[in-house]
């Protein structure tokens, strides 16, 4: 008897701590700036107008919510995203005679929210909006493990890995319509995210342990990944964009718009 009363006051205590702690995370509220501009939190709410105005407003709410996205908004339920972090990738290819399997995990992309350039267009009518992105440097780290041949030895190799990107230039469309979140409100939900141009300017690969540590071969590799970096990229992009659009549309954009029941009104008509 007494241990079953114990359990009860236990659970009610449970209940109330976590409603308290859900009571206590900071909300944003609507206000206006001494600009006029009305804000949700931090973050102004566009005026209605035709696709111009959006498109100028949607450029100045970007770069607003830029630095808090990397940093996380508790306020929204957003987690921290710069770090960006992806548990596991695998990317599988073939050049002629050669194979190989690249297994990552535990990856951190970092740098994705200090952008040189930005620019979007808004298609209210087609529901689609048109983006251009430049990030002057990325970083990713993850623990990689390598199984391949070629006709002449095998590719292995595991340990740390790590990718910097320098002047990554990105052009594409972002394909959006209505639902309604867990609250019943109507928000805007990436039905696609469409990358259609991808360029970078220099790329830096390095991956200790490679070929289980032959010094030769992997100074060799090392050398030709930079010294052809942009044409190296070009050859894994077929792969890694469509794995890269469904990580932004599920992961990143997602994740955030369904806490923003406002927007909707604005870009779609």
């Amino acid at each position: 008897m007494i241990r079953g009363i114990f359990l009860v006051v236990l659970i009610v205590a449970f209940a109330a701590t976590t409603q308290s702690k859900q009571n206590d995370k900071p909300k944003w509220r609507e206000w206006t700036d001494i600009t006029g501009v009305e804000r949700f939190g931090p973050i102004r709410k566009c005026t209605k107008g035709n696709d111009t105005v959006i498109d100028n407003c949607i450029v100045q709410l970007i770069k607003e919510l830029m630095p808090l996205v990397g940093a996380g908004i508790e306020e929204i339920d957003v987690p921290p995203l710069d770090p960006f972090e992806v548990k596991k990738y695998i990317l599988q290819k073939s050049f002629g005679p050669i194979n190989v399997t690249v297994l990552t995990k535990n990856i951190k992309i970092m740098g994705f929210t200090k952008y040189k350039y930005i620019n979007f267009k808004l298609d209210s009518k087609n529901r689609f909006i048109s983006f251009m992105y430049e990030l002057p440097y990325l970083q990713a780290k993850a623990i990689y493990k390598v199984a391949g041949n070629t006709p002449f030895f095998p590719i292995t190799g595991t340990g740390p890995a790590q990718v910097e990107i320098f002047n990554l230039k990105a052009e594409g469309k972002v394909h959006y319509t209505k639902i309604r979140n867990e609250n019943n409100e109507e928000v805007g939900q990436v039905t696609k995210t469409a990358i259609e141009k991808l360029s970078i300017q220099d790329m830096n690969l390095l991956f200790q342990g490679l070929f289980d540590g032959n010094a030769l071969l992997s100074s060799v590799f090392h050398y030709v990944a930079k010294r052809y970096a942009p044409q190296v990229f070009d050859i894994l992009k077929p792969d890694i964009g469509e794995d890269a659009e469904n990580m932004i549309t599920n992961d990143l954009l997602n994740p955030i718009l369904k806490n923003f029941p406002y927007l909707v009104e604005y870009i779609d008509k």
